[in-house]
């Protein structure tokens, strides 16, 4: 979790975490489905910046 929000810190905008619950099926017999995952996106906009200035 530390490494979100001290990503988050180099940015003008507030970090944001976005969490999904699902509830399942009631049905004893049903077998359950497990999704997991995980992401972390930053784009300072830097790298953008220095390709144009040194190819426009």
């Amino acid at each position: 979790m530390h490494s979100y929000l001290a990503v988050g810190q180099g940015s003008q905008n507030e970090s944001l975490m976005s969490v999904i619950e699902y509830k399942g099926n009631a049905s004893e017999d049903a077998r359950p489905i497990v999704l997991v995952g995980k992401g972390l996106t930053f784009d300072s906009g830097r790298y953008l910046d220095q390709a144009f200035r040194r190819h426009g």
